[in-house]
């Protein structure tokens, strides 16, 4: 693979460090399923001289392909280029290849997504990182390793963005193929437990909107950053901003009424819900647990019990939407839901401060976050949880003891 990954999922801090060559043209040596030809020679033209020789230098010394395709060839400087760190040229070679020449397109897309991401160009590196996973699920033999860092660099961009929504399908997906670890599973199930507005994440926004200053995704994700940080003045005043343009997009709607909450500028946030239209089940998911705050700020109970259930229906470790649960229940005098809102909110807790130690050789700590899933009827979560732990117990090795 073009590079090593590592996540830190709590602070979302990702190491990535370039070796010399793509994973894929070790594989060149199979010449008889590359598909590649020396027929196109629009490919070898947009190599220097310079260029060219090396990589078919490095072909012949490395794998000892002493004819190369235009494609092995170009693919090969891209591999230069990313180990050199000039990402824009190894981008440039990249795009060159098709995503539908066999085997070494999808690495092309993969690779290309990669290098603009290190360029910080979030669009098309995610559109790079898009088809490279389109590819790989038509693809009847993708390669896996592939496959995982495509998921994890696009889950990652996700990330940052605060796209929860795009990125809970991302996850589910990882999860449904088995190429998921505990860090991807504390990603999926929860999302609201982690924390959102690291330092990492908030410098790596702010050099992507660097290069796109008027993504709108981007845009919105650092307003929400401010939000967290407890920055509202700044945050309302670029969100209102980004409104005046965009009046009926719902994610700025969103991210707007939950400054004005955290604020406690309700009046202004209730406005601003009584200006959309109603609650619709594809709205963002943010959107609607405002909708439960404003509900109860306006004594509307069970029209908070509404928002907060529909919010952990989809996110049912949702901190903030299990508490207004009960706040809503202890309104309505109903003490025993009252009381069970109360104890699920006291287990949400709990998980959130044993996150931490939840890693990918954890054993004990995933079979602990299992127990605890199901005391608050996350049954998936926790059978998920637990096979990481079966996992992690089978390729534990118990070490020799040393002859005496």
């Amino acid at each position: 693979m073009l590079g090593a990954l590592a996540a830190i999922v709590g602070g979302m801090s990702i190491l990535w460090y370039a070796t010399s060559q793509p994973k894929l043209l070790v594989e060149a040596n199979n010449r008889s399923q590359s598909g590649a030809t020396n027929d196109n020679n629009s490919l070898a033209s947009m190599l220097s001289p310079e260029d060219s020789n090396e990589a078919i230098a490095w072909l012949q010394e490395k794998h000892g392909i002493n004819d190369p395709s235009d494609v092995e060839v170009i693919l090969a400087a891209g591999g230069i280029a990313v180990a050199a760190e000039k990402y824009e040229k190894a981008s440039r070679y990249f795009d060159q290849v098709k995503t539908e020449v066999p085997r070494f397109g999808m690495t092309a897309r993969l690779e290309q997504g990669l290098a603009l991401l290190k360029l910080n160009f979030a669009t098309p590196a995610e559109q790079n990182l898009r088809k490279f996973l389109d590819a790989a699920r038509a693809s009847e033999n993708p390669d896996p390793s592939q496959v995982l860092d495509g998921f994890k660099w696009l889950t990652y961009l996700l990330s940052v963005q605060i796209r929860q929504e795009e990125r809970k399908l991302l996850l589910q997906e990882q999860h449904d193929i088995s190429l998921a670890d505990p860090l991807d599973s504390k990603q999926l199930y929860f999302p609201n437990l982690l924390i959102l507005n690291s330092p990492a994440g908030r410098t790596r926004l702010a050099k992507l909107i660097e290069n796109e200053p008027t993504n709108l995704s981007l845009l919105v994700a650092a307003a929400r950053y401010q939000t967290l940080a407890g920055e509202f003045d700044e945050a309302i005043e670029r969100l209102e901003k980004l409104r005046r343009t965009r009046l009926e997009d719902l994610t700025i709607a969103a991210a707007l009424a939950e400054a004005f909450v955290e604020s406690d500028r309700l009046e202004e946030a209730g406005r601003l819900l009584d200006s959309i239209p109603p609650y619709h089940a594809i709205e963002p998911w943010l959107l609607t647990r405002m909708r439960g705050e404003i509900a109860l700020h306006r004594e509307k109970w069970n029209d908070a019990l509404k928002y907060f259930g529909t919010v952990l229906g989809v996110d049912p470790a949702n901190a903030p939407a299990q508490m207004g649960m009960a706040m809503a229940y202890e309104k309505l005098g109903d003490k025993d839901n009252h009381q069970e809102a109360l104890r699920r909110s006291s287990v949400l807790a709990k998980i959130r401060v044993n996150l931490g130690s939840v890693q990918s050789d954890a054993e004990a700590a995933c079979l602990d976050l299992a127990t605890q899933c199901r005391a608050i009827d996350m049954e998936a979560a926790a059978k998920v949880f637990e096979k990481h732990a079966a996992r992690i117990k089978s390729q534990t090795k118990i070490a020799p003891t040393p002859a005496q």
